[in-house]
């Protein structure tokens, strides 16, 4: 009886979620009730233990702690797993997809948001999605939360639906290589099991008080006013999605539904492409990058709303312009990531200048981008950045030009109507 419960509150509810996941949902749920599998199993088949949230802290050396040893950095990245199937509250889905609670996903994200040794925030999302209830919650508290720290969500590797919602509403969104996004949409049912019923001989009567009490019911078909009734719902909470996933991208709302994927889900480079995610990266890379503090003032521009002479990085496929790429097509993020990953892997070869320490991030921070471990030119920019600026001033005196041109034929212009009316 409890397992038909169960069905029932999963079929009249409103989801936002992959519709493939949530009739595998219905499926289990349904062969449990029958016998035919047991939840223990289904744990053992998964294989999965709940992931908790990790701290990744970066030591700089030569600070020394008072009672003697290294301090802490104060760069330290919270990483917080955002895995299976949503819900405020789980019990039989989460034994089924290693489902998460909202509500402790809220928590977590407070405590990290509350904790001073946490410098950002690091989401690591690989759900299709959930039920609505919660989300709209979780997603403000990690929208308000960027004014305080630094909040990145990762698609490692799907962010589908109520997932990626809450992805929308931190500061950047990540997806892996390999990854998917997207599946803007919501979806309810109705289970009509009066056949079933008949079959087996039952009938049911309900007794009710209020006009629109068992309006839904599964022992009957769905009316014609209950089906309008669940759509207003679906419309009123897609309305909401579309909204979230407007501010949090700063999209209009028109641009969201016709762009976006329409409800389906979206391969890595076309979802940057699209403006709905910022980079190509794998989780670890992106916890390496939040090291340099590069980038923390600014969201990529995508192809979506870049200006025609706009070029993508090579390595997060973000669209810039020409004047703000390196020489190797790098962006500064980029660039400044690519820095500590080469001096990572050549075990500290290059030497900080202010500390003479190999692979030290304690240096001077470039004045342009404010990373640091960079070797800096006399005006305190780093080499990415001095190129930069060295193809601005190009560009600047190019356009420039034309303008004297102007400006020189005008004066003879003006000296030639003197000449004659004098």
């Amino acid at each position: 009886m409890r397992d038909k419960h169960v069905m029932q509150a999963i079929a009249s509810g409103v989801w936002a979620i992959l519709p493939e996941k949530l009739d595998q949902i219905l499926r289990v749920v349904g062969l449990h009730a029958s016998g035919r599998v047991d939840l223990e199993e289904i744990e053992r088949y998964a294989g999965r233990e709940r992931a908790e949230p990790r701290t990744v802290a970066f030591e700089e050396p030569g600070l020394e702690a008072a009672a003697g040893g290294t301090m802490p950095s104060n760069r330290a990245v919270r990483v917080i797993p955002v895995h299976g199937v949503l819900g405020r509250r789980l019990g039989m889905l989460s034994a089924m997809s290693g489902g998460a609670s909202t509500e402790r996903i809220s928590a977590q994200v407070r405590e990290a948001l509350n904790d001073r040794a946490i410098d950002s925030i690091v989401l690591d999302v690989d759900s299709p999605g959930g039920e609505v209830y919660g989300i709209t919650e979780l997603a403000e508290i990690i929208y308000q939360g960027r004014s305080q720290k630094r909040i990145v969500a990762v698609a490692n590797s799907l962010a589908a639906s109520a997932a990626y919602w809450i992805a929308t509403a931190a500061d950047e969104i990540v997806i892996s290589p390999s990854g998917d996004v997207g599946s803007i949409g919501v979806i309810a049912m109705h289970s009509d099991l009066s056949k079933q019923d008949e079959a087996l001989g039952i009938t049911r009567t309900l007794i009710s008080a209020g006009r629109f009490k068992t309006e839904g019911n599964d022992a009957e078909p769905l009316s014609e006013s209950a089906h309008e009734f669940i759509q207003d719902r679906v419309d009123s909470v897609y309305r909401d999605f579309i909204d979230a996933v407007a501010r949090g991208r700063g999209r209009k709302g028109s641009e969201v539904r016709a762009q976006f994927g329409e409800g389906r889900i979206v391969r890595a480079k076309d979802a940057v492409r699209r403006g709905m995610a910022d980079r190509v990266d794998t989780l670890e890379n992106t916890i390496s990058r939040l090291r340099t503090g590069a980038g923390r003032s600014r969201r990529r521009r995508t192809a979506a709303t870049a200006a025609p002479l706009e070029q993508p990085c090579a390595t997060c496929y973000g669209t810039f312009a020409a004047s703000e790429l390196t020489a190797e097509n790098l962006c500064a993020d980029c660039h400044a990531a690519e820095y500590v990953r080469r001096t990572d892997a050549e075990a500290g070869s290059v030497a900080c200048e202010s500390c003479e320490q190999s692979g030290c991030t304690c240096g001077s921070a470039c004045s342009s981008c404010s990373a640091t471990g960079f070797e800096l030119d006399d005006a305190g920019r780093c080499d990415g950045c001095a190129e930069q600026q060295a193809a601005l001033a190009a560009k600047a005196a190019t356009a420039s030009e034309p303008a004297r041109d102007e400006n020189r034929i005008s004066v003879q212009l003006e000296a030639r109507r003197l000449e004659l009316l004098s």
